[in-house]
């Protein structure tokens, strides 16, 4: 190994030892109220700790495969500082630490606790609606389509009674004027009697049909 190679060690070493002197001249905060389950739509999140007095810290929030998460706040003069606010985790464990910012250091981070975020519904806007408000609304809303559904239905059924009523109204006029027609001869021939008889016939079957289907309507 050459004296350009132990100059390089020698170098990088004094930087580690300037930077880890760094942050150990401030000393690391500590987390010592946090929950252990927090339901983002429905709870403010609430964190407690110590740090230095008057010290800005940093709050990070992780969790694997998602986007880290970094809050602010304050210690007071006595060193206490909290953190209370809404804060947008998505579902699953999240590790929460805490560590001091100063000019250009930083301290060391925190010991970890872990959250437990539970989502019980969505956020749209700054409006929270719970998964069970949705699952009832929900159900509102099947039922106003299932009663426009059947409200259709039996309008319909009623225009199709009545168009058949109708149609067999038509009809009932029809042969009985043709009735009537060969009423007003004296005598009919045998075709003529066999048409009426098929005509009476007729008539009587496609009112027993058009009961039955306005029976099934």
């Amino acid at each position: 190994m050459t004296r350009y190679h132990y100059s390089v060690i020698v170098v990088l070493f004094l930087l580690f030892v300037g930077v880890a002197s760094a942050a150990f001249d401030l000393p690391t905060p500590t987390i010592y109220v946090n929950p252990d389950i927090y339901y983002p739509v429905d709870e403010i999140l609430y964190l407690e700790g110590r740090a230095k007095p008057n010290a800005t810290l940093q709050i990070q929030f992780l969790k694997p495969g998602a986007k880290p998460l970094k809050l602010v706040t304050r210690s007071d003069q006595n060193g206490e500082w909290v953190l209370a606010e809404r804060v947008p985790l998505e579902g699953g464990n999240w590790e929460v630490r805490a560590r001091v910012i100063e000019a250009e250091r930083t301290s060391l981070w925190s010991n970890p606790r872990i959250i437990k975020s539970i989502i019980t519904g969505v956020t749209i806007g700054r409006v929270n609606i719970r998964f069970s408000a949705i699952a009832f609304l929900l159900m509102i809303a099947a039922g106003v389509i299932f009663y426009l559904f059947f409200r259709m239905r039996q309008v319909a059924r009623e225009k199709t009674g009545l168009q058949i009523e109708q149609d067999f109204s038509e009809l009932r006029r029809n042969v009985a004027e043709e009735l009537r027609h060969l009423a007003r001869k004296r005598s009919l021939s045998k075709e003529e009697e066999e048409h009426r008889d098929k005509l009476l016939r007729d008539l009587e079957h496609v009112e027993r049909e058009i009961n039955r289907r306005l029976k099934d309507i």
